[in-house]
């Protein structure tokens, strides 16, 4: 509509000022800058990306700007000793976020340089890595990074870029990890089986990722309704409340017995509350 071609005017004359710009003065910060971005995200130009970003970052080393756009570069492009690099993007991702916490400055980069490039390349495998590396590193939106990562491998499954990429950021989203959670991530349910299912558990079911990174965290929770993760078993008393919640009474009995039958229409079944204990168990 209206506003897509607002948007793409607005990014490809950015662009074309980006370019104007570097051609006039390739001395002046702001224009090192953004043509790095270009030669980053639209060009791929990574040699050329490095060299600009290294001059940049090395005469505004805090630049939140310059910051995150060379911290994405970094993980992108594999930079070598990668422990090494992973670290230094992080360190310039945590300064960039004390000077530009609510992203106010940042947020130009992301709509003419990160996502015009994946607005104007959908199939592009590198603008679909760099758009996941903003939304893990920056954005913090690591489900989002998740399914953009798995749409990148699905166009171009070879791409050591992305594989690497990936598999750090995975690893990552493991208790102690740079990107913990309180589950793993949807590719780990992807990947798993079901290990134990009992009918008191309701919708939780304990799996198993015989390919986790991390062997410890193999096990873990899954919540097959809100499709949720998580390491630690589920808390019953509210899973209980829950079911109770959204369930029907069939039956209640209360002069005689000491349950309640009710029916959850959600996992097509049936189940007793056990009044003096408050827990749930399976229709007899």
């Amino acid at each position: 509509g209206e506003i897509c071609l607002y948007r793409a005017a607005k990014a490809l004359s950015f662009i074309r000022l980006t370019q104007e710009n570097f051609k006039k003065d390739s001395t002046k910060l702001s224009h090192i800058c953004n043509y790095a971005l270009l030669c980053h995200c639209l060009q791929y130009d990574f040699n050329a990306a490095k060299y600009l970003y290294e001059e940049a970052i090395r005469r505004s080393p805090k630049h939140p700007i310059i910051s995150r756009a060379y911290g994405i570069f970094i993980l992108q492009s594999c930079q070598t000793p990668r422990d090494e690099s992973f670290q230094t993007a992080c360190r310039l991702f945590d300064e960039a976020k004390v000077n530009d916490a609510n992203l106010n400055m940042f947020r130009p980069t992301i709509e003419n340089f990160f996502q015009w490039s994946l607005i104007a390349n959908p199939r592009n495998s590198l603008a679909l890595l760099n758009f996941a590396l903003l939304h893990q590193c920056v954005l913090g939106e690591y489900d989002k990074a998740d399914k953009l990562y798995r749409r990148a491998i699905a166009i171009e499954p070879s791409n050591s870029l992305i594989a690497m990429n990936y598999n750090l950021f995975d690893a990552q989203r493991y208790p102690g990890g740079r990107y913990e959670g309180k589950g793993p991530s949807v590719s780990a349910v992807l990947r798993s089986h079901i290990s134990e299912k009992r009918s008191e558990w309701g919708e939780w079911q304990l799996m198993v990722d015989e390919a986790s990174p991390r062997g410890e965290f193999q096990y873990f929770w899954y919540n097959s309704l809100k499709k949720v993760t998580l390491f630690d078993e589920p808390d019953w008393n509210l899973v209980w409340r829950e079911r109770i919640k959204r369930s029907n009474v069939v039956s209640d009995n209360s002069d005689s017995e000491d349950f309640v039958k009710y029916f959850d229409s959600r996992l097509n079944m049936s189940f007793m509350l056990i009044k003096s204990t408050g827990k749930c168990v399976p229709s007899i």
